[in-house]
């Protein structure tokens, strides 16, 4: 495998955004070999106002990045938010 996407739905765990990183710490220290972890976000259990937290938190706790699941439901305004933090 060249790269990992966990998919990180706190919300089934009843955790809050917290949890996503925990996560994202435990799986590079569970890697054997270093290789690039990308986020999974659950679009639908974050809110508008929580995206830009829960991508900052993966990326301080190793993650090279995100991937958005459930394309369809991203708002626009999340959009917005994605469009403004990969310019960052």
């Amino acid at each position: 495998m060249d790269a990992f996407f966990p998919m990180l739905y706190h919300n089934f765990y009843n955790a809050d955004l917290l949890w996503i990183a925990e996560n994202i710490k435990i799986q590079k220290r569970l890697l054997k070999s270093p290789k690039p972890i990308y986020s999974g976000l659950f679009i639908p259990a974050i809110k508008d106002e929580e995206l830009s937290e829960a991508v900052e938190l993966s990326i301080n706790a190793g993650a090279e990045g995100v991937s958005l699941f459930s394309y369809h439901q991203i708002s626009d305004y999340q959009w917005h938010v994605m469009k403004k933090l990969k310019k960052g």
